[in-house]
């Protein structure tokens, strides 16, 4: 794990294909979500530190009194089986230690990780408004993989075996073509005059 670690801090790619949360994962969220939406703008937060620099022990350690103060859950000592985020971190590669949770860098943590970004983000945007939608937002969530709401997803795959049909219209002439064709009449139009004025 170490050395994909420093190859990736090293080799500095691109955001990883995200794992999508299991449905009862994602209802934990849509309620903290709901509850505050500061909490799962922190969440958001401290998962993208994370991304973002994955080398940095600092940000892959997280105290769970700490954690706790974050979605506001007093804690009761002991293993805090009342943290609604332990199966949440867990799913997205967290190791729970006594006192923290630390994350274990692999590609498949880092794919949940991401997922885990990508749940707390779309609960955030279903608000959204076509108008208040931001290329910076769009592109984000290209690169992330997201799809975002109230933007209709359209098939551009051809069709297959399709049959192609001759036009039925004329191609339209080239300005130098249609420069000719002009030059040619006027030619003509000073002969019919004169043949008319000989008569």
């Amino acid at each position: 794990p170490a050395a994909a670690l420093l190859a990736h801090v090293a080799g500095g790619e691109e955001t990883a294909k995200a794992e999508v949360l299991p449905d009862d994962l994602v209802a934990v969220l849509e309620a903290l979500h709901a509850k505050n939406e500061t909490i799962t703008a922190n969440i958001e937060k401290i998962c993208r530190n994370i991304l973002n620099d994955p080398g940095n022990a600092k940000f892959r350690s997280l105290r769970k009194e700490v954690l706790l103060r974050v979605v506001h859950v007093d804690a009761t000592g002991g293993e805090l089986p009342e943290n609604p985020l332990h199966d949440v971190l867990v799913f997205a590669g967290f190791l729970s230690e006594t006192n923290s949770y630390t994350w274990q860098y692999s590609e498949g943590s880092r794919q949940r990780l991401q997922g885990l970004v990508n749940a707390v983000v779309s609960l955030s945007e279903r608000k959204l408004q076509p108008e208040e939608v931001s290329l910076d937002r769009v592109l984000q969530a290209t690169k992330e993989g997201r799809q975002l709401p109230h933007i209709k997803k359209i098939d551009d795959t051809p069709v297959a075996n399709a049959t192609i049909t001759a036009s039925a219209m004329s191609r339209p002439p080239k300005p130098w073509e249609v420069a000719a064709k002009s030059a040619a009449q006027q030619a003509v139009e000073p002969t019919e005059a004169a043949g008319s004025a000989g008569v």
